[in-house]
């Protein structure tokens, strides 16, 4: 800087000296003498020449010495092909890249930071963010720089400071910063400049500062533009999310409605058959009662007809109740520790009297060490039941059931085997589903409701690692059902 000082100097009093003895001599050739009144006449409008002259011989000698000493650059020429360069871009991390750039190339810095101002829409406030490429510390939204760039709304230049701005100087020699550049739109701060010291340690010269000053607005208007535009691709995104998280919404719903008409036309169903009939006979026996047809010695026949459709009835609303409770995402068990055969023992004792009426045979081989599971006593009663009253209405007279337990590390296997219909294997992948039925079966017994299987399924899957399903069947032959739960 110094060295373009003395070179401006020399050469402007190197053209004032020659211009000078020029004028000497050719008034002295002329008249002989300087003071003669003749060449003091003419020297008056020479000297207005001088002056007009020697104006842009200045800026032309500074120009040269920028070139010289600095790497000179066409202002217009840069600036022009920056707006050309940042007019297109549409991201933040781009106009860091390009102005760290172009700023580092022409002022001759060794670093530059960014730091772009953007309102949090839910907090209703100010957030700092700077480009990550640099190395100044994060600057304070309170801080002095910022402060000032708001209340001055002009360059800043750390030198021309005065004595009064001592917070702000330190400020900035914490950040290394010699010059800050507010970039503002409509007089609200958008971001902040921050440039570092130039390479050869000098000044910045009065080009320097009108370079920034031209470049300012044009910075602020495209950081604007870039933020405007990232608000309506936040904006975009938002409402992409939100269209697709309703229409989520919408189809989940639709899904819920077609499952609730699948389950009004299972339920219809069901209860135009397996309800209907039971409540047929009910009334119809009732009404015969009541009108005193019904001999006396056939009385007790009657109403041991109409006690036990009451008891059918009862069994299907329990199990359309238990599969609507089952059939949802908040049915979840609480679990204890269960002694697994002291529970079938008790389910075998319930059923020992249809057993025998219907002339089976019932084998239990408990295991002779004590088995604990972790399960619902309650709900497992129910599924295991459910089992136990399938092999019971499908096996005819002298068949078998056999009920064994396989004790494994950490769970134990329940098979219920029986020597009944069987199952035809079109029907295997639908019989845990609701209201499903093998054929064979409906023939066999009519008052089924089509949900035992569903709701012990649905049972069983709630343990840990529960799991339920036809180990093998054949038609006349007899169907083995497996059950896996928990040990405790």
């Amino acid at each position: 800087f110094a060295m373009s000082r003395v070179y401006i100097y020399v050469i402007l009093g190197a053209v004032s000296y020659g211009f000078f003895h020029l004028i000497a001599f050719l008034v002295t050739y002329f008249w002989g003498n300087i003071y003669d009144p003749r060449a003091m006449t003419v020297g008056i409008p020479i000297s207005i020449v001088f002056v007009a002259v020697f104006l842009p011989i200045v800026e032309k000698i500074k120009y040269s010495s920028d070139i010289f000493f600095f790497k000179g650059y066409n202002p217009k020429k840069i600036i022009k092909d920056l707006i050309i360069k940042l007019s297109k871009i549409v991201k933040l991390e781009e106009l860091y890249e390009i102005l760290s750039e172009e700023i580092r190339n022409v002022l001759n810095v060794e670093d530059m930071s960014v730091l772009v101002i953007e309102e949090d829409k839910e907090n209703k406030s100010q957030c700092i963010s700077q480009s990550c490429s640099l190395n100044y510390k994060p600057i304070k939204e309170n801080g002095q720089i910022c402060q000032k760039a708001k209340e001055k709304k002009e360059i800043i230049v750390r030198d021309e400071l005065g004595l009064s701005q001592k917070k702000l100087k330190q400020e900035m020699d914490k950040h290394s910063a010699k010059v800050i550049v507010p970039l503002l739109h409509k007089d609200k701060l958008r971001g902040i400049i921050i440039i570092g010291e130039k390479e050869n340690n000098g000044g910045f010269s009065r080009e320097d500062l009108e370079f920034l000053e031209v470049f300012q607005p044009q910075i602020s208007l495209i950081l604007e533009n870039i933020l405007l535009y990232r608000e309506i691709k936040d904006f975009n995104k938002t409402l992409k999310r939100k269209v697709n998280e309703q229409t989520k919404e919408l189809q989940e719903k639709n899904i819920h409605l077609q499952k609730l008409l699948i389950m009004r036309g299972e339920f219809l169903n069901i209860a135009s058959h397996q309800l209907r009939t039971p409540v047929t006979v009910i009334k119809g026996m009732s009404d015969m009662l009541l009108n005193e047809k019904v001999p006396n010695n056939k009385r007790k026949k009657f109403l041991k007809g109409i006690s036990q459709k009451a008891h059918k009835l009862s069994v299907i609303i329990h199990d359309i109740l238990s599969a609507a409770e089952m059939d949802t995402e908040e049915f979840n068990l609480e679990f204890e520790k269960i002694n697994i055969v002291e529970l079938i023992n008790k389910i075998i004792e319930a059923k020992k009297e249809e057993i025998e009426k219907n002339n089976l045979k019932l084998n239990f081989k408990p295991p002779k060490n004590k088995i604990l599971i972790l399960g619902n006593e309650r709900y497992l009663e129910q599924a295991i039941l459910n089992l136990i009253n399938n092999s019971i209405q499908y096996t005819p007279a002298q068949g078998k059931i056999t009920i064994k337990i396989e004790d494994k590390k950490e769970e134990i296997i329940l098979r219920i085997a029986d020597t009944g219909i069987g199952i035809p294997s079109k029907n295997i992948p639908q019989l845990f589903d609701k209201f499903v039925r093998a054929k064979n079966a409906t023939k066999v017994y009519t008052d089924g409701s089509g949900l035992g299987l569903f709701i012990a399924k649905k049972i069983v899957e709630a343990h840990k690692n529960g799991k339920i399903y036809i180990e093998k069947t054949q038609v006349n032959k007899g169907t083995t059902f497996a059950i896996h739960l928990p040990k405790a």
